[in-house]
């Protein structure tokens, strides 16, 4: 972690953590029970006026909006200290060697709409 107190005459802190890597840490996540809980604390968010730097989104290979293949629905936002703060439900179970859960992936990919026989199987380098 980089912490600005311990360096001389530091910069101030981005407004967003994510767009710095010179602060702290990136981004810290929170992950809820499922769909519902996500869905209401979008809610309660918006409820609020928290603005979003990212999301609501579903991560998934065949949506193209978003960067990650892993699956999972994710919004972001930031505290009043800049703080990139992630809430996360459905997230992708993948095993030791890497690979996707088989029959996680398949239900992914036919409720975003395609065949899970033409979508390859993710995998993550670990």
């Amino acid at each position: 972690m980089n912490i600005p107190e311990a360096r001389p005459d530091p910069p101030p802190p981005p407004e967003n953590s994510r767009d710095s890597v010179a602060f702290g840490l990136h981004h810290f996540a929170f992950e809820v029970e499922d769909k519902a809980a996500f869905d209401a604390w979008e809610k309660h968010l918006r409820d609020n006026g928290i603005e979003f730097i990212g999301g609501p989104v579903v991560h998934s290979p065949t949506r193209t909006e978003t960067s990650s293949g892993g699956g999972g629905r994710a919004m972001y936002f930031c505290d009043p200290d800049g703080n990139a703060i992630e809430i996360f439900c459905d997230m992708a179970n993948v095993g030791e060697d890497g690979i996707f859960d088989r029959e996680q992936h398949a239900a992914r990919i036919k409720s975003d709409g395609y065949d899970p026989e033409k979508v390859e199987l993710p995998t993550v380098h670990l």
